[in-house]
Parts: structure tokens; C-alpha cells; sequence
């Protein structure tokens, strides 16, 4: 029986051997080669099932190398291919890079975080800083290795103001995600990094965190933000502004009221970010345009004092006047048709 089982296990090893030479056995060394660089080498680093699913978009190897070599990715024709195991070996790879080696706790981490965080990388996450798409991988570094990593966020994120308001540092980013989750922040982090010229309508919904996690930067402190009106506001920009895109101008003038029903200056908060407003009702005066204007008489002048702030940009941003813009109008005696004949941008001083 002894002999039986040692034969048995003979016959076990060569089958394990036989499939190891076929590539049917994992890697498990980090791969650290920029496909862009050399994409044969990266080729030749994955599983033969990986090397089979990127082959499956062209006819020849020489032709995908020569896509790869003159198209950037990332690339929908590339995207897909690439297992969980694979995707652990090329974040051990990406802190190689930063000369964090990894010791046997972080590398098991890593694993269940590879597991957990899918990301497609040379697909749609490809280039992008490692925050945006494995965010729990950070969280798996010892506190020797999260000091040998910086995240560099002004590399990646184009707005200084931004930067400033985001915590510098694995541990701060950590305590926000607690808060939250790691894919609320992931998606906050990814948000920004995607839009970082467009208003930071995630930062400031992750402001209570922020305020619990990091230091704020003193401009932003002085409009009045603080524990209670920062979570009065996120909970505002939550419910109203959740998907804001590329055309978030034009609900400005609704931010703005959101803002200053909280108790926070809005002229002192959007001017930090970047957006110059008037800050009060105070900056809309009558202008030499219409006090030269035949139509200009006290009527305009009511019109001037008692028009709100949000009516005026709502105009300057979407060319539309506002019901309530029409309402005071018609309080102050001014027709339908000439307040719509009206530039109420004339009015800013």
C-alpha cells in the first residue's frame, strides 16, 4: 500500500510539472513592465489564457504589438483580458516601482484586495493613478511602506485648490474611507481625478470626513465651514447634485443657495475653488447702459434692489430668466416683454 502511494505521488508531481511547463500553474513574481514600453515582455509575463484573449482582437502577435505601439492605451480591444491574479502581480509590480517591496502580510492583503477591487488595466484604468481603481490596496501597506509611498495627488489632479483640500497621506485617505467605503471614496477620488477642472461637487459632499480626517485649509474654514454646516451641505449637494457634468454652471445660482442655507459665504467658498461671483446683492447696481437708457426709470431701480443674486447668474449662465426674476418684474411694475428684452448681466456693476 506504501508503494501504491508513493507511485500515486509520483504520478501527482508529473502531471503538476507537466502543467506547470504548459503555463497551466499561476505566476506569482510582480510584473512592474509598462506595456507601452515593452509590450512583448508584458506578453510574455501573462497566462496563456490572457495571452489567447488579447490575440482574439487580431490576426497576428506582430499586429497587436504594432496597435499597442501606435495607439495609447487604454483600449477597449484590450480591455478584459486580464485575471485577478494577474491584477495582483501588477499592483506588487506598481509599489516595486516605488521601491516598496512587500513583505508576507501586505502581499496576502494585496491578494484579497485584487479579489475585491476589479479594475481592468489595459482597459479603461489604464494611467490612472492606482487611488482610482484599487484604493483598498493603499490600505494594505505597512506604516513603513505608506511612507515610502507619496501620492504626488498634484501629479494627477490639474487644480491647485483641489489638491489642497485632499489629504496628502494613505493614513488620512484610510480614516475617510472608514467613514464611508472604500468605493464611496474610490468613486469621490475617481470623480475628481476625471473632472478636476469642474466643480468639486465630491469634495465638498466629503467635507465632514475631511473635517474628521485632515486639516482644512484656513480660506475654507473662514466661509464657515465647519462640522454642522459641512454635513448641511453634503447632504444639500447629495440630493440635488449628484451627477453634476460638464454643464455645471448652469446650477451655480442653486449651489449658491444651498451654500448660503447652510451658513457658509458662498462668495468666500466658490472663490476658493476657483469661481469669482459677486457676493451679495449689494455688488448689482444699475449700470451707465440702462441709467442712459430711455426705458430707465424707478421701476428698473426696484428691480435692481430687490432681484436675488441666483436670478442674475441663472441669466448669465443659461440666458433664461428665472420665475422668480419675472415675478419681481412684474412687482415692480415692468411688463413681460420688457423684462425679457432686458440684459440683466447690464446690471452688474
Amino acid at each position: 500500500m506504501k508503494k501504491f502511494f508513493l507511485v500515486l505521488f509520483f504520478l501527482i508531481s508529473i502531471i503538476s510539472c507537466s502543467q506547470s511547463d504548459s503555463g497551466g500553474v499561476l505566476k506569482s513574481s510582480p510584473i512592474s513592465i509598462n506595456p507601452l514600453v515593452n509590450f512583448n515582455s508584458f506578453y510574455n509575463e501573462l497566462e496563456s489564457s490572457e495571452q489567447d484573449c488579447l490575440l482574439s482582437e487580431f490576426s497576428a502577435k506582430d499586429k497587436m504589438t504594432i496597435y499597442v505601439s501606435d495607439n495609447s492605451i487604454p483600449s477597449q480591444k484590450l480591455s478584459g483580458c486580464l485575471g485577478e491574479n494577474t491584477n495582483y502581480r501588477i499592483l506588487q509590480g506598481l509599489f516595486l516601482v516605488r521601491n516598496i517591496e512587500l513583505n508576507s502580510q501586505e502581499r496576502e492583503c494585496l491578494t484579497e484586495n485584487s479579489l475585491n477591487e476589479k479594475f481592468d488595466y489595459l482597459g479603461e484604468t489604464f494611467g490612472a493613478p492606482l487611488f482610482t481603481y484599487s484604493l483598498g490596496s493603499l490600505f494594505c501597506l505597512n506604516q513603513l511602506s505608506r511612507e515610502k509611498y507619496k501620492l504626488n495627488l498634484e501629479n494627477f489632479i490639474d487644480n491647485e485648490p483641489i489638491v489642497k483640500v485632499l489629504p496628502n497621506d494613505i493614513n488620512s485617505l484610510e480614516c475617510i474611507a472608514i467613514k464611508t467605503s472604500n468605493q464611496t471614496s474610490m468613486d469621490a477620488l475617481n470623480s475628481i481625478y476625471l473632472n478636476s477642472g469642474i466643480f468639486p461637487v465630491q469634495i465638498i459632499s466629503l467635507l465632514p470626513n475631511l473635517i474628521d480626517c485632515t486639516t482644512l485649509p484656513k480660506e475654507l474654514l473662514d466661509s464657515g465651514i465647519d462640522e454642522k454646516s459641512s454635513i448641511c451641505l453634503s447632504e444639500k449637494l447629495a440630493l440635488n447634485f449628484s451627477s453634476l457634468g460638464d454643464n455645471f454652471l448652469l446650477e451655480i445660482p442653486k449651489i449658491i443657495l444651498d451654500i448660503e442655507s447652510c451658513d457658509i459665504d458662498s462668495e468666500k467658498l466658490l472663490t476658493f475653488f476657483g469661481i469669482d461671483l459677486p457676493s451679495s446683492n449689494e455688488d448689482l447696481e444699475i449700470s451707465e447702459i440702462i441709467e442712459n437708457d430711455s426705458i430707465t426709470d424707478e421701476r428698473f431701480i426696484c428691480l435692481s434692489s430687490e432681484l436675488e443674486l441666483s436670478d442674475v447668474l441663472e441669466f448669465l449662465y443659461t440666458g433664461v430668466l428665472s420665475d422668480n426674476a419675472l415675478e419681481v418684474a412684474n412687482s415692480c411694475g415692468i411688463s413681460k416683454d420688457e423684462i425679457e428684452n432686458l440684459d440683466l448681466s447690464e446690471i452688474i456693476g
